[in-house]
């Protein structure tokens, strides 16, 4: 099992559990990014994967952990903007999907200004921008985008949807989009997962984040977990949990 967890604003952590104890804490980004709330955690195998945004330069950044441990990061590209207070919003209008057949990621950004929805793919050091892959009505304040947490074989497809709510005022449209890709390889196994969300208590995310909290960090702490078994997480506080089965 890996967890990953944030608090909004700072850097992006981790942990791994062997099915006996929880490792140390690992630094996946940079402690010098700060993320956005909306950053994701994916697993193929034993190899585990994270996309966040580093609010301050702006860059989507790709994270892949090995069988061994230790992360390596690379830049997909500069975002659309350079923070989500920056639009303002609470959160970046992002969302992200795994395709296991093609071993790839598509994020997708919902640009209100242009009326699109823009899309990188790729992995590891290899991106694709594609602007405009689906066009949206008008829209202000916190609109919304989410998409699949994994694309699913269709007969020689991959396939997977992204939903979007688009108007400046009520009736809003709630809007599918359907990504069909050819696939390249089968999935070798089931997996299932659930969304999770973690509100941690106050002193163990200063005990996580240091110096960096100003001795208080009462806030909520994201995370996510990338799992091929349950176990006892040592945090208090309320949880959920986003788990895959490998």
């Amino acid at each position: 099992m890996y967890a990953a967890y944030w608090v909004n604003g700072f850097d992006l952590h981790g942990a791994f559990f062997n099915g006996t104890m929880w490792g140390p804490d690992e630094q996946i980004s940079s402690p010098s990014d700060t993320t956005d709330v909306n950053s994701f955690i994916f697993t193929s195998s034993s190899t585990v994967y994270a996309i966040w945004h580093d609010g301050k330069s702006g860059m989507l950044r790709f994270g892949t952990r090995g069988i061994n441990g230790g992360w390596a990061v690379n830049n997909m590209g500069l975002g659309e903007v350079q923070s989500a207070a920056s639009i303002p919003r609470y959160s970046l209008p992002i969302t992200a999907t795994f395709d296991p057949a093609g071993s790839r990621f598509f994020i997708f950004w919902y640009n209100a200004t242009r009326q699109a929805i823009d899309q990188w793919s790729g992995s590891g050091s290899s991106w694709v921008l594609t602007p405009g892959v689906f066009s949206t009505a008008p829209a202000s304040g916190e609109y919304t985008i989410t998409s699949y947490y994994r694309a699913a074989s269709v007969g020689t497809n991959s396939t997977f949807g992204v939903m979007w709510v688009d108007q400046l005022s009520a009736p809003y449209n709630l809007n599918f989009g359907l990504v069909t890709l050819p696939s390249r390889t089968p999935p070798s196994s089931p997996y299932f997962d659930y969304i999770v969300t973690i509100v941690m208590e106050n002193q163990g995310i200063n005990n996580t984040y240091g110096a960096h909290c100003s001795g208080n960090c009462s806030t909520s702490l994201n995370y996510r977990i990338a799992t091929g078994l349950l176990g006892t997480i040592p945090l208090l506080g309320i949880l959920a949990f986003r788990i895959i089965s490998l």
